[in-house]
């Protein structure tokens, strides 16, 4: 009896031992059958986002099209079959196929071509297009409270259709050497007019985002940025590529072209003629890396108020703001830290004058993502205009220029009176 019990132990010991050897180790990561090697380094590619690629509308128009040498997204379509295209209001997702991010790095990057086309149609196309990443998306229907948003924003338009790169874009730590990841780009075209967004060649890889000079992408853990940050020194003499703007409420004073940047209330707004509306609305600058070498970071620009005699209280209609966690795409979910400075030079022929230096305050020297916003308000019944031109952000602390209204460190203002102090130095929320 106990050699039949041993033999018994024996026999089941054997069987345990080999059913364990088919259990994988607890640190792999299995496909969902878009990898042959589920164990080697993520490399995927593809040309026109076509196939393995699903959209998904939000609500009743879906602005995505796919084919076998492009996907696209746009508002404007044959709706329903149509002869002639249309603008309809739209919205929807381009998800991709599931990827098993495996990475010897510890870090994994993204990137693809695109051009955003008509943006004369769309005011606001800066703030159209998003990507988001998610683990659990369940192929039925997108819930954002599941998927993370991505620091991205389009900045390039084309006419011709040719396209550029985003650079390198980090996939969030969080999504690293996971299962089930899925990219999904999202599309809004508003009901009276739409840009066009082209996209193709979407690359995603094992490794760090690569150093591109002024594009300034950062590598490594916790330091990944997307590559949209800037290095400083840096200048702008448009403020158009890279910034965006995002109006608060209805209507949205700011417009930008390739030679200039301006915000007024008094425009064509949607018709023929102009006419003025109340407006409120920022601009917004792309993220900032601010390593610096003397402990100080300035920055200045040139400016003009235009037409001032149409709006009394033109000098607290402009304000400047600076954060480090505006996620690129609600303002007041950020917190801003209002900065000492208020526009003082006026002109009736757009003669721009230099604010001269103005000091980032402490706590944004030698940080990551920091962002720059102006502020403006037109009021309902008149508005001036202010433009914009020459933005500069540069390594040092403020020149002393006398009656320039250079503003001294820690944002109080000179004796010179061109500072005003609104409400200080308080970081809130908007």
């Amino acid at each position: 009896m106990k050699k039949l019990f041993s033999f018994l132990a024996l026999a089941i010991g054997a069987f345990v031992l080999t059913s364990c050897e088919d259990i994988p180790a607890p640190y792999q990561i299995w496909s969902e059958g878009n990898d042959d090697n589920v164990n080697a380094p993520i490399s995927y590619t593809s040309a026109s986002l076509y196939t393995d690629w699903s959209t998904q509308a939000v609500g009743e128009n879906n602005p995505w099209s796919q084919g076998s040498s492009y996907t696209q997204a746009t508002g404007y379509q044959k709706w329903d079959g149509a002869d002639t295209k249309s603008n309809r209001q739209a919205e929807g997702f381009l998800i991709s196929p599931q990827f098993n991010t495996v990475s010897t790095t510890g870090a994994v990057k993204f990137s693809f071509d695109y051009c955003m086309a008509y943006i004369n149609n769309d005011k606001d196309w800066k703030n159209h297009v998003r990507i988001y990443v998610s683990t659990n998306f369940d192929d039925t229907t997108i819930n954002l409270d599941a998927w993370e948003l991505i620091d991205w924003a389009p900045t390039f338009s084309s006419t011709d259709w040719s396209l550029a790169s985003t650079g390198d874009i980090a996939l969030p730590e969080a999504y690293v050497n996971q299962k089930n990841v899925r990219i999904a780009i999202w599309f809004f075209a508003p009901e009276k007019g739409s840009s066009t967004f082209e996209i193709k060649n979407f690359s995603i890889q094992d490794g760090p985002c690569v150093i591109e000079g002024e594009s300034g992408s950062i590598t490594g853990g916790d330091d990944t940025v997307v590559s949209t940050e800037k290095l400083i020194p840096y200048t702008s003499a448009s403020l158009y590529t890279d910034w965006i703007t995002q109006a608060v409420g209805e209507n949205n004073p700011w417009s930008q072209g390739s030679n200039y940047t301006q915000a007024t209330g008094y425009q064509k707004w949607g018709g023929s003629t102009k006419s003025n509306r109340q407006a409120e609305g920022f601009l917004i600058s792309p993220q900032f890396n601010t390593v610096s070498t003397t402990g100080a970071v300035k920055f200045s620009f040139d400016y003009c108020m235009a037409y001032i005699n149409n709006d009394k209280d033109w000098k607290n209609h402009v304000r400047i703001y600076v954060t480090k966690d505006y996620d690129g795409a609600t303002i007041n979910l950020a917190t801003w830290e209002l900065i000492n400075w208020a526009p003082t030079f006026s002109s009736t022929d757009w003669t721009l004058a230099s604010t001269g230096d103005i000091a980032l305050p402490k706590a944004y020297v030698n940080q990551k993502n920091v962002r720059i916003a102006f502020w403006f308000f037109a009021p309902e019944k008149s508005s001036s205009t202010f433009e914009l031109k020459n933005f500069s952000i540069q390594d040092g602390p403020c020149e002393e220029k006398g009656e320039s209204g250079t503003i001294s460190e820690g944002g109080q203002s000179d004796d010179s009176g061109t500072g005003r102090g609104h409400d200080g130095k308080r970081a809130r929320r908007l």
